[in-house]
């Protein structure tokens, strides 16, 4: 696989990342796809080259901690698309304790 196809479909993957912040709606969507994004950058990080344009040549690229992070991003999509399911994530911020009001009783 080359690295540039492979960086590109990174920067998908972490685009449906960063959705988590800002698109509620679609939250299950987004953590489905990012999860399959990342999985798929984690599984092929071990086969990464790159083409020397001079040479004509592949040259191997070796990174194996990039897997464990590509995983660990994987396990976090898991994780937030679990929580969403049983209404834990995103945290509701509407919701004000009494005793933190600036409004005397």
């Amino acid at each position: 696989m080359l690295w540039r196809v492979w960086l590109a479909v990174a920067a998908v993957a972490l685009l449906f990342t960063l959705c988590w912040l800002f698109v509620e709606k679609r939250l299950f969507l987004t953590t489905l796809l990012s999860t399959i994004l990342w999985a798929w950058l984690g599984t092929t990080a071990g086969d990464l080259e790159v083409r020397s344009l001079e040479a004509g040549t592949t040259a191997p690229i070796e990174i194996p901690s990039l897997q464990w992070v590509m995983f660990g991003m994987t396990a976090l999509s898991v994780l937030a698309a679990f929580l969403h399911y049983f209404g834990h994530y995103p945290p509701q911020d509407d919701t004000v304790e009494p005793h933190l009001t600036d409004t005397p009783r």
